[in-house]
């Protein structure tokens, strides 16, 4: 959280905290919807938390300033007029018809949404992270506001069902709701038990592993959506399958690609499979060597998808992209027309660095 962290070594099984919050940014919806220049993510990764806190008050600030859109709540309640359902057994178990009352559940509009409830969760804790005590103040005025204009407390371990739907008469919550999500992922991080300023790779694989997926999609997707690709994560791949028996489609294994990339002006495919692990691994006969699984799996990919009628198709690219720490490789060979790389990012590096090594695994520039 402090500017002296570049300056300050990481162990070989940990990354510094401000390359998670980037790779966090990449992957949120925030980023993707209103571009990397947005935020200027990579200008200051170590000040993430700030300005994502400072677009988040904004917004929420505009949205108090305006009507805050409401949304209808269940509400039950004991009347002297039918409103809404009457729940009779509670009615008649209670006695109430005897004193001229019914138990009612019906709909009203209120604020105090599981939206709001999220937002006032975010603001809470993004204060707790943010480097500056003005905009921690600021934070945490606008959530007591919140709770005083009738929203309630919440904590949130996830973003609550539905608050991602708009409509018309609540689009404008969009930006707000969005930079919400993303000031809750940066909490992620120290809520899983980390350092302030780094994270372990070691006690903390399963989140890292989903995150580092996410995060490399978003980012090519982010970059290069204005330069005619198009970038699908988790992407379905078919076999090219020209007889079947009855009973195997429901014992054929399916294939997911991580991230699957199609340059529409040339036609130019790339396949990239992520993997939370090291790129070299100790061999039979020699020290180091690549994973064979991992090539075969590529290889699958590539020739799978090839179709005599789609020239793309013939020559795409693999990437096996993994994480290191203070390493950085780029090797390829050739199969059948298909190259395949190997390659590393390194997460211990600064966010221009890291960009730079992205661009050029898929061989191009800024």
């Amino acid at each position: 959280m402090t500017s002296t962290i570049e300056q300050e070594s990481t162990t070989d099984s940990s990354i510094p905290i401000r390359n998670i919050w980037l790779l966090i940014a990449y992957a949120s919806e925030f980023l993707q919807l209103f571009g990397e220049n947005s935020i200027g993510v990579e200008d200051n990764p170590d000040q993430l938390p700030d300005l994502i806190a400072e677009i988040l008050c904004f917004q929420v600030e505009k949205r108090i300033g305006r009507n805050m859109s409401h949304g209808l709540e269940r509400h039950t309640s004991i009347l002297g007029r039918v409103r809404g359902k009457i729940l009779l057994l509670d009615t008649i178990g209670r006695g109430l018809l005897e004193r001229g009352r019914i138990r009612c559940q019906f709909d009203r509009l209120t604020i105090d949404t599981r939206r709001y409830q999220f937002i006032l969760a975010s603001l809470a804790g993004v204060a707790k992270i943010v480097d500056r005590p003005d905009l921690a103040s600021h934070c945490l005025f606008l959530s007591r506001l919140l709770e005083r204009n009738g929203v309630s407390r919440f904590m949130f371990s996830k973003p609550p069902a539905g608050i991602f739907n708009f409509g018309r008469h609540d689009i404008q919550d969009k930006p707000m709701v969005m930079a919400a999500k993303l000031a809750h992922d940066l909490l992620i991080p120290n809520e899983i038990g980390t350092l302030a300023r780094f994270i372990s790779t070691d006690k903390n694989q399963h989140y890292l592993r989903k995150l580092f997926e996410k995060g490399i999609a978003g980012f090519y997707n982010v970059l290069l959506s204005s330069r005619g690709w198009v970038v699908e994560a988790g992407k379905g791949l078919d076999w090219s399958i020209t007889r079947r028996t009855n009973g195997i489609d429901a014992i054929l294994p399916s294939m997911r690609s991580d991230i699957y990339m199609t340059h529409r002006p040339s036609g130019k495919r790339i396949i990239i499979d992520t993997k939370f692990n090291s790129l070299l691994t100790k061999g039979w006969y020699r020290d180091m060597t690549l994973r064979n699984s991992y090539i075969y799996q590529i290889y699958t990919y590539l020739r799978s998808q090839e179709n005599l009628s789609d020239a793309g198709s013939m020559s795409s690219l693999g990437i096996l992209l993994h994480p290191a720490i203070g390493e950085n490789y780029l090797e390829s060979v050739t199969i059948q027309s298909h190259e395949i790389r190997f390659a590393t990012v390194d997460l211990s590096t600064n966010a221009r660095a890291m960009r730079q090594q992205l661009l050029t695994i898929i061989g191009l520039n800024e």
